[in-house]
This record gives structure tokens, sequence and C-alpha cells, in this order.
């Protein structure tokens, strides 16, 4: 009896860890600077398993939303609340590590090269990779010939990619992406499409973007960001 309620609370943990990231809810979300809103009263429910794409004008809060969904910036008003839990900043280490993002400047070290970078981040994870992997990724988007380069001469579009490749050093749960097609050629905008529609399952996807071709392409959902007082959405065409 005793072996198989430790059984039951170990199926049961088991459990909890595979839906750790399944909802993330805005409750009124609020950013206010110098007295502006560039949030006002947000509201939205993303769910795991599919991808949300926002579309609007420069200016209308889609990069500020990413950031205060990722703890980026405190907000001033109301609540990110991830599977039920109300998360405050500064988020502790033990979430961060479930989030994937891709920012809209890559930040990397100039005087690192490529794999140096991937090195150094795969170790800020707590899970530090091989050097035979770390090389694998590189050359899954054609970045293994640049790898001894310093990423400070690197192009834009090899940014971006190496920017993008960060996914694969940890099974990240959230990925938010602002402007990944930002730069990168055809081939490598196929292949993020690819890549984020094949590896969706089981996590949450908001992507900020301009394209609306790569946009509308993957989207479960897409929201337009008509101000920075609504988020409104429905399936495939949604209004934010």
């Amino acid at each position: 009896t005793i072996l198989k309620e430790r059984k039951r609370v170990i199926i049961n943990f088991l459990i909890i860890i595979q839906v750790i990231m399944s909802t993330i809810k805005l409750n009124n979300l609020t950013k206010i600077v110098q007295g502006k809103y560039i949030l006002n009263n947000v509201n939205y429910v993303f769910e795991e398993s599919k991808i949300y794409v926002i579309y609007g004008k420069n200016g209308e809060g889609k990069s500020t939303l990413l950031k205060s969904i990722l703890g980026l910036t405190k907000i001033s008003n109301g609540k990110v609340v991830i599977n039920n839990e109300e998360i405050s900043v500064p988020y502790k280490k033990e979430l961060r590590k479930h989030f994937f993002y891709m920012p809209d400047t890559p930040v990397f070290l100039d005087y690192l090269t490529g794999y140096e970078n991937l090195l150094y981040i795969s170790e800020l994870y707590k899970s530090k990779k091989s050097k035979e992997t770390i090389e694998k990724v590189l050359y899954k988007y054609d970045l293994y010939k640049d790898r001894n380069n310093l990423y400070g001469n690197y192009s834009k579009g090899m940014k971006q990619k190496l920017n993008f490749s960060v996914k694969e050093l940890s099974n990240f749960d959230i990925w938010i992406m602002d402007e990944p097609t930002d730069g990168v050629d055809k081939y490598m905008i196929n292949k993020m499409k690819e890549e984020i529609c094949d590896e969706k399952n089981g996590k949450i996807v908001i992507i900020t973007t301009h394209d609306f071709d790569f946009g509308n392409t993957i989207a479960d959902y897409t929201l337009v960001s008509v101000s920075y007082t609504h988020l409104r959405a429905h399936e495939t065409d949604q209004y934010l």
C-alpha cells in the first residue's frame, strides 16, 4: 500500500510537470510610460499547442506586450498569470528557463564567435551542450562555416539565424518572437515556418510580425492590434 501511494504521488507529480506551461492569462494588463498608456486593460488567454501571430502598426504596444509576458518590463497594473499562478517581476530562475525569446534585435556578444555565443547561452540555461551538439545546430542553420567568425562581423540575416537557433539549446515551453523574419532570406523564412509548425505541440508560441505571408501561413490565431487599449481576437483572424 505504501508503494502504491508513492507511485500515485510520482505519477501525479509527472502530470503536473507535463502541464506546467499550459496557459498564459493577461488580466487587465496595463503599462504606462511617462503618463502615456502603452497597454490599457488588456485581457487575453494564450493556450499551449497554438501559434498566435500579432499584427499592428509601430508604436501600438506589440513589443511591450511581449516584454510584459516575459517579465522584462514591470507592468503598471493588472496581472500576468501562468498556469493559474500570478507572476511578478523579477521572474524566478526556474520560470525563466521555460522561455525562448527571439527579440527583434539579436542580443549576442560581438567579441565572441557564433559558436562561443551559443555555448555561453547554453551555460546560462544550465543545459551546457557539447561541441558536437552546438556544431550540429550551426550546421542546421547554415552557420557552420562561419562558426569561428566573430558575431560582430555577421550579416543581419546571419544574426537572425543565430537568434532563431537558440531554441535548440533547451526544451522551452514558451516561444516568444518579435519580428523573426526581419532581414532573413526566403529560404530561412520557409525553414522557420516549417519548424514552428512542426514543433508547436506542448508549447505556447507568440509572434509579432509585419510579414503577413509568414504570419498567415503558420497562425492558429491572428491578432490585430487596433489600438493600445484593446487586444481582441478570434480564430485565424483576430483583433487585439
